[in-house]
Order: C-alpha cells, then sequence, then structure tokens
C-alpha cells in the first residue's frame, strides 16, 4: 500500500563555488572530548584518561595524529591491531587486545568497524541527521539511478550530493572514487560537505560490501531503494544468502524511522526484505506495484512509458535504451517523490539525461555501427542488456566482454551463456586479469559459450576486430568495464578507456575505407 510522502524540505541556498579537490577532513568546530564520544559507541570498556580532545578519526596508521582517534580494524589481509605500537594517538579503538604506547587511551569495542562508522558520524556532527540521505543497494542499477536522481534534483533546481562508482559529487564539483561506498570517515566527511555546501539531499551507492563491513552505519536513511538481485560478489559474501542479508541491512536495520523503502516488485528477492515497519513503496511491472510502467514503445533513441501511480498517470519520454534502464528510471522517479520532489520536475530531469558514463554509452561514429559500451560484468547484466538491444528489431549484435580477476570464477560460464543467447558473434576477451592469467580466465568462460565466438586475449586489439567486423546498423557492445578508465594487469595499473579504444577503431576503419 502507498503511504503519505515526506514533507518536502525547505529551500536551500545557492551553490557554492565549485572546487577541484576534497580537502581532508577538518577539526569540528569545538574538538570532541573522549568522555562524550564514546556515549555513541555503545557498551565499552577503556584504560587512560577520557578528558583528551579528539579531532579526527582514522584506521590509517600512516595517516594517524596525536589528536586522531585510531580505530584498529581487522581486515582480510591485514590487522590493524599490528600498527598499534608507536603511535602516537589521542586513543585506540579495538574489538581485540592491543597494547598502545603508555600513555594512550584505549577503547574496547564489541565490533570495531561499527565503532568506526559511529565514530565517524559523531566526529562530523552527524550530517544525516539534517541532510536526508537516499541509499541505493542492489546488484544492478545503483550508477544509474543516482545519475537520474542528480538529474531530477537539477530539474527541480535543488543541489545534490552524490557518492558512487563513477566519483563523487557534490552540486557542479567532482572527485575521484575509489570505492563505491567509501569506508566511514570519508563517507561521513562527504555527507559533512554536502550538508556544509547546502545540499538538499545526497544519493549514495550503498554496495553489498559496504553494508557486510558497517561502513554506512549511523547513517538513517530517508529513503532506501532496492533494484534487483543477481550473481555477484559471491568471493566476498559465499553464497546467495548472506549477499542478500547484506543488502537487506539497509532496510531491516538503518532506514529512519520516518523513512521510505523503496523496492522491485518485479524482483523475486523482494519479499525476503523486511523494511521492519517502516512505509514501503513499490515499483514495477507487476500488478499491485505502488509505481506501476509500461513500456510503449522502445528503440535505440529510448522509451516511450507511462507510470501509473498515487500521482497519477505519468507519460514520460527516455532517452536512455534499455527495459532495465526504464526500471532505474520509475525507481528514481519514487524515490524523489519520496523526497517530495514533484511529478514535473520528475518528468524534466529524466526526460534530459542523455547519457551515464559507461550504461550504454555510445560512441559517436561515421560509420553506421551501434558501438556501446557498458558496465555489464554480471551475467544478469549482459542477459538484461542484450535482451534490450535484441528486442530493437533484426540487427547483427557483435559482444565484446572478458571476467575480472581474483574475483568470482563460478559467473564466468553464465557471462558465456548471457553473451552468447542474443550475440550473432562474441568475442571473449580480458576484462582486469589481476593476479590470474587471463587465458585460465577464459577457459571458465568458453564451456557457457555456444554459436560463433572468437578468443582474442588483448582487450583492444579484440574491440578493433569487433569493429571491423560490423557493418553499417550491426550494434558492437563492449561490456564489463564501462567508465573505467584502466586495467589492472598483475599488480599494476594500465591507463586503458573502452569508449577511446572504440572511438580510436572507428576512425582507424573510417581511413580504410
Amino acid at each position: 500500500m502507498f503511504l503519505q510522502k515526506p514533507p518536502q524540505p525547505a529551500p536551500s541556498p545557492q551553490p557554492a563555488s565549485p572546487t577541484a579537490t576534497l580537502q581532508r577532513p577538518a577539526s569540528p568546530k569545538l574538538p570532541m572530548l573522549l568522555s562524550t564520544l564514546i556515549k555513541h559507541l555503545g557498551p565499552v570498556q577503556t584504560d587512560g584518561p577520557l578528558d583528551r580532545e579528539v579531532q579526527r578519526i582514522t584506521h590509517d596508521s600512516r595517516d594517524a595524529q596525536p589528536t586522531d582517534l585510531f580505530v584498529a580494524i581487522r581486515g582480510e589481509r591485514l590487522d590493524g591491531r599490528r600498527f598499534v605500537r608507536g603511535l602516537a594517538v589521542a586513543a585506540v579503538i579495538a574489538d581485540g587486545p592491543v597494547r598502545p604506547d603508555p600513555g594512550v587511551t584505549t577503547i574496547s569495542v564489541p565490533n570495531a568497524r561499527i565503532a568506526l562508522a559511529h565514530a565517524a558520524a559523531a566526529l562530523a556532527d552527524f550530517p544525516a541527521h539534517t541532510l536526508p540521505v537516499v541509499g541505493i543497494t542492489g546488484t544492478n542499477g545503483k550508477t544509474t539511478v543516482c545519475w537520474m536522481l542528480e538529474a531530477i534534483a537539477q530539474a527541480a533546481n535543488w543541489k545534490v550530493g552524490v557518492v558512487g562508482t563513477t566519483g563523487h559529487r557534490i552540486g557542479e564539483t567532482s572527485f575521484k572514487a575509489s570505492h563505491t561506498t567509501p569506508e566511514a570517515p570519508k563517507l561521513q566527511h562527504l555527507l559533512a560537505t554536502m550538508r556544509d555546501a547546502n545540499c538538499r539531499f545526497a544519493a549514495i551507492e550503498v554496495s553489498s560490501i559496504a553494508l557486510a563491513l558497517h561502513r554506512a552505519d549511523g547513517i538513517p536513511f530517508k529513503v532506501a531503494v532496492f533494484t534487483n538481485l543477481s550473481r555477484d560478489h559471491l568471493d566476498h559474501h559465499g553464497d546467495m544468502d548472506t549477499y542478500l542479508s547484506a543488502k537487506a541491512r539497509l532496510f531491516g536495520e538503518l532506514m529512519a524511522n520516518d523513512g521510505v523503502a523503496v523496492l522491485n516488485l518485479d524482483d523475486p528477492a523482494t519479499p525476503q526484505i523486511d523494511s521492519a515497519g517502516k512505509a514501503t513503496w513499490t515499483y514495477g511491472q507487476a500488478t499491485g506495484a505502488d509505481f506501476r510502467y509500461r513500456i510503449i514503445d522502445a528503440t535505440l533513441g529510448g522509451s516511450h512509458i507511462f507510470i501509473d501511480s498515487p500521482h497519477g498517470t505519468t507519460e514520460l519520454d527516455l532517452p536512455l535504451l534499455g527495459a532495465h534502464n526504464v526500471a532505474n528510471a520509475v525507481a528514481a522517479f519514487a524515490a524523489a517523490c519520496a523526497l517530495g520532489i514533484s511529478v514535473d520536475d520528475c518528468v524534466s530531469g529524466l526526460s534530459q539525461l542523455r547519457h551515464i558514463p559507461g550504461r550504454l554509452e555510445p560512441v559517436a561514429n561515421p560509420l553506421g555501427i551501434h558501438v556501446l559500451v557498458d558496465y555489464a560484468h554480471t551475467p544478469d547484466a549482459l542477459d538484461a542488456v542484450l535482451t534490450s538491444l535484441a528486442s530493437l528489431g533484426k540487427r547483427r549484435i557483435l559482444t565484446v566482454f572478458g571476467c575480472g580477476g581474483d574475483r568470482d570464477a563460478g559467473k564466468r560460464s553464465q557471462m558465456g551463456v548471457a553473451a552468447s543467447r542474443y550475440s550473432d558473434k562474441v568475442f571473449i576477451t580480458s576484462d582486469n586479469p589481476r593476479t590470474e592469467d587471463p587465458q585460465a580466465i577464459i577457459a571458465d568462460i568458453l564451456p557457457g559459450l555456444s554459436g560463433d565466438h572468437a578468443v582474442v586475449i588483448d582487450r583492444e586489439t579484440a574491440i578493433s576486430t569487433a569493429i571491423q567486423e560490423a557493418c553499417a546498423g550491426d550494434i558492437v557492445l563492449i561490456a564489463g568495464k564501462g567508465h573505467e578508465r584502466h586495467q589492472i594487469i598483475g599488480q599494476s595499473t594500465h591507463p586503458f578507456d573502452d569508449v577511446q579504444v572504440a572511438m580510436a577503431a572507428c576512425r582507424a576503419m573510417e581511413l580504410r575505407a
């Protein structure tokens, strides 16, 4: 059942001037005493004085300073407790035995990661208490929904902050991202910067790994969006049940009491998500969805759709390719309504969004070939993209893809199955092989392949070969890396941009014509 939308936030001042660098977290206006800070951490045991002032929190011993609170995280590869000895800091938080230097206060907690998140929120003066935060989770679509929400906000003349895979943005200022969802100190600092820059809300991609590692704890999410669930990150979570449980934390544990859950009614995992009695809105094509959509027409130029909701019937021309992007747009539409943004602004923002980096991003060329670069790196995502492309009429589809090394090997043959289903020819190549042998990765893909295919290990050559074999009207899908501007081979990172490589291949083909 559709419940009442939250009240519309008050207007914000004009955006601040952009800056190119996100500054190091500043000290609070008034340094916080340890005695005050520990009140936000739950049950603790302390050893040492608590009247010390703390100005910053870190879990990186290389960055620790005398007025810092160091949190000794036990990670998969490194145990932060090893680096406590010799640190000149105000205090150390740990969930196991540590031996700091004399004079350093020790705070023992049940879980250091949870303490890190809540201490970071406290030191940032709880930015999410005054800045509405939208969290988007799901295997696929998180980045797209964030970009769509940003476009809607811009149409409404709202300043917005974004945290995600393709970068972090505050208004018109962009910052590079090393993680989809940063560790808690950086995440809280970003939120505080957004609050202080008068953003109306923040849209955050919340990955399953971040949820499992408690990076987003301490954020009372005003809106939480679930896009879908399919196989991914099993190298971290182990199985699908654990993977879903991590995502479900956003709804069952982290939402504000007056928050709104926005769930994809078409996804089989949705009934297993418990929003703990919070307001819940659904979207999808299924009967009973609060935001039910119908695709009237779909072309390479986008989709014409109708959305039936408690706001009436809304007509929208979405200039993005793919049925999966229609679902993402309706998710963003519902989330924006939950924030109090008008339907007209939702339509205006979505209708003006031309492309999202690495999400079926078109590569302009004079050859008449439809070259598309997409981040699809899971079987479900690749299948969704190719299903949409195959529905657009009789066009040859040539697909270039690989699988990342040092990641879930079990999905590789499934990627082969997905690629073969609608492709006229598949070019299997390297993605980010990391420390694995590219040929071994490809050997894992091959059992899933059927039909015409070729193995071209070098990614640049594979892209060039696919474009050379294409004719006017054909579609060349380059999948897997999307927005990424590098390739990881061994332990080294090399510049590599699928879009630029494809453009160069098209230019070379044009010169030979």
